[in-house]
């Protein structure tokens, strides 16, 4: 350990001394000194009095267990004859370690097992004999080692501290103790039931363990829900009052009285964020669409429905409902839909037209012979024929032909066939064609 104090030293101005040297020892309980440090006091600072801080550091080795060690400073002539002055004796007291484990020690309720207490002697002093103290509660053979072995009477009754007094020397020193605690409390059991309540809803516990009984139940907002206990069997009943959120609270408590609180949230009645699905993109004039709950916890269903004009509800069920539009206008259209419980769900969307698919028109297309300038080999032996269309040319994609006499049309340009040369009076039926479908064929007769 280390120790800081200050030497004073003090004599009459007409007494001198000379110069001296201040000796910093330290006496065990038998006698044997150990210098720790050395101060020179020479005369210049020495008139009447003279002081000195020192910080030392004594081992352990240095001093003995116990009463007898102390720490003394002496003030010695350097010249003759070599007086000496002592300063008083400051007592040190060395006392032994010793640690008790365990401490705390918990118990968990209904817990008999035997139970090990042992001192250690951290300062390895030999001959230490030890006193035990048991209370009450526990059981077992208590002599005077550093280890003894106990086992509690019961497992719902908190038997007493253990505490032990360590004797070295015929001394008692200090005493140690074991606080001896109930463990804290917990359970995996968990609330068994649905986390929503439409009207009714029964829980219970699951892996409630033995010994443990439900003490009481408790609803946090009896404004949206109450609940019940049935003593008898250990069921929690729960009762909507109105849509909301609670916490159904159930206090559990072990034989040793101890409680614990095992807590589940329960959304009674409807979502409060409801909704419905299907209307994103409106309706179609002419059309009809499907509507749907969505956020709904299977609480709530459709009571009441009202449109605005020119829309029917063709079909109402618990969840979903079937809406039409009976008008060829575009606009602004909206719904109004009731759900048990109290909520309402108001929408607006658009009311769309889809302009009708564009089909390429047959009164204008004409087909004719035209020169042969595709070099079709051989050249002398087919006629070429080319399918017009006067209208839009982009509401034509492609040409289809239809013909008895054997053709050859020309890659990548559907609009022109070959005829062969030797043929006459071939009737030729072609059409207009887009990816919404053909016009009606046109039939024109190639010489």
């Amino acid at each position: 350990m280390n120790v800081t104090f200050r030497v004073d030293l003090n004599k009459n101005a007409n007494y001198s001394i000379g110069p001296a040297t201040v000796f910093i020892d330290v006496y065990n309980s038998s006698g044997n000194r150990t210098e720790k440090d050395i101060a020179y006091v020479p005369v210049s600072a020495f008139s009447t009095s003279a002081s000195k801080n020192f910080s030392i550091n004594i081992l352990a080795s240095d001093i003995n267990f116990g009463n007898g060690n102390y720490l003394k400073a002496t003030l010695k002539q350097d010249n003759q004859p070599g007086a000496e002055w002592y300063s008083q004796q400051i007592p040190i007291v060395k006392t032994p370690s010793f640690q008790l484990t365990p401490n705390p020690l918990d118990l968990v309720c209904g817990d008999i097992s035997p139970k090990t207490f042992t001192v250690t002697n951290s300062s390895n002093l030999s001959g230490v004999t030890y006193q035990w103290s048991i209370g009450n509660g526990w059981s077992g053979n208590v002599g005077n080692g550093n280890s003894i072995t106990l086992t509690p009477n019961s497992g719902n009754i908190l038997p007493s501290n253990v505490s032990v007094t360590p004797i070295y020397n015929g001394q008692n020193l200090s005493t140690l103790s074991s606080i001896v605690r109930r463990a804290s409390f917990s359970t995996t059991a968990t609330i068994n039931g649905s986390s929503t309540l439409c009207s009714i809803g029964t829980y219970t516990m699951n892996n409630l363990p033995n010994g443990v009984t439900i003490q009481s139940v408790s609803s946090s907002n009896t404004n949206v829900a109450t609940v019940s206990l049935n003593t008898n069997n250990g069921q929690i009943t729960a009762t909507k009052v109105s849509n909301g959120t609670f916490t159904l609270s159930i206090v559990l408590q072990n034989a040793c009285s101890q409680p614990t609180t095992k807590t589940k949230t329960i959304q009674a009645g409807e979502n409060a964020n409801v909704d419905i699905t299907g209307l994103e993109n409106g309706i179609n004039a002419g059309s009809s669409v499907s509507i749907s709950l969505t956020n709904t916890n299977g609480c709530g269903t459709i009571y009441y429905t009202s449109a605005s004009s020119g829309l029917t509800f063709d079909y109402v069920g618990p969840d979903y409902a079937v809406l039409s539009s009976t008008s060829s206008n575009s606009g602004t259209g909206w719904v109004y839909i009731s759900i048990t419980g109290g909520t309402s769900i108001y929408k607006e969307f658009p009311i769309n037209v889809i302009p009708p698919p564009v089909l390429p028109n047959a009164n204008y297309i004409s087909v004719a012979r035209i020169a042969n300038n595709y070099n079709v080999y051989p050249y002398n032996q087919w006629k070429m024929v080319k399918a017009y269309y006067y209208g839009n040319s982009s509401d034509v994609t492609y040409w289809e032909w239809n013909i008895g006499n054997s053709y050859y049309a020309k890659p990548n340009d559907t609009s022109v066939i070959f005829l062969p040369s030797t043929s006459s009076n071939v009737t030729v039926n072609v059409r207009a064609c887009n990816n919404n479908g053909c016009s009606s064929y046109v039939s024109t007769v190639i010489n």
